[in-house]
């Protein structure tokens, strides 16, 4: 995962969060009403856009660095879990369903999708396939050991959200965002830096 492509990708990433914000100065504008309503909502999304992507990249790439304890976590993978009694007595269930209640093509439809997912949680989550929202779930339980850190990097993840229009999505103020983004660069960071120079 780590590769000079990967971490010039990063380095792209977090240094796109400025675009946004350059040459435009949103208190003058909120001030005198000037701003082009959509232009600021632009630039307010792809700030949230980017802080989260930016944050997501971070985060894996701190776990990459330390992929054999991330592998070591067991995270995604079910304990105790027997993939083959499971799988039947699910499969058995569906069975006796009535075929006029489940047509037999959504019964092997269903049958896969329930094998596909059970296969997942025989392993642990591939850390290319965690999203922001598992990869903060990881850190505030394994690394932080604080679920009160979810609340603020969760806003975040939230907020990156307004990515997808068709839902109704709540977009963060610029003040929720300067915020934010002194919450990922004087914690977020500061946090995994020390735990780097802890592990050396």
């Amino acid at each position: 995962m780590l590769s000079e492509d990967s971490l010039e990708r990063f380095r792209a990433i977090t240094k796109a969060i400025e675009y946004p914000l350059k040459d435009f100065d949103y208190e003058f504008y909120q001030l005198f009403n000037e701003s082009d309503d959509n232009e600021e909502l632009a630039r307010l999304m792809q700030s949230w856009i980017t802080l989260g992507s930016s944050l997501e990249a971070a985060l894996q790439i701190f776990l990459a660095i330390y992929l054999m304890d991330y592998q070591n976590s067991g995270w995604g993978k079910w304990q105790e879990f027997n993939y083959e009694t499971v799988k039947g007595e699910i499969y058995g269930a569906i069975d006796s369903i009535d075929s006029d209640d489940l047509p037999d093509d959504k019964r092997k439809s269903l049958k896969k999708s329930i094998k596909n997912y059970l296969k997942t949680r025989r392993e642990i989550t591939q850390l290319e396939e965690l999203n922001l929202g598992n990869l903060i779930s990881f850190y505030c339980k394994n690394i932080w050991n604080n679920e009160d850190c979810f609340g603020e990097l969760d806003i975040i993840r939230r907020y990156r959200n307004c990515i997808h229009p068709f839902k109704k999505r709540e977009i963060g103020e610029w003040d929720r965002l300067l915020q934010s983004l002194k919450f990922v660069f004087s914690v977020v960071a500061v946090d995994l830096c020390v735990i780097i120079n802890i592990y050396n």
